[in-house]
């Protein structure tokens, strides 16, 4: 299976937005930075059309 790579940039509140995934299960890495340990969450569903919720992500230093 080819690995996929997009990238999205966080808006000042957090919040990001990715765009032009295909419907199909992802995991996604967040490059923390700044003292912040990165952190991948596994398993995330998205279908084309509908926003994916991720929640809250906490990082941990």
């Amino acid at each position: 299976m080819p690995q996929i790579q997009a990238y999205a940039f966080p808006w000042r509140d957090g919040r990001f937005k990715v765009r032009g995934l295909d419907s199909g299960i992802y995991s996604v890495f967040v490059n923390a930075g700044n003292g912040y340990q990165d952190t991948t969450i596994n398993n995330v569903s998205v279908t084309v059309g509908k926003e994916t919720d991720l929640g809250t992500i906490t990082l941990h230093k």
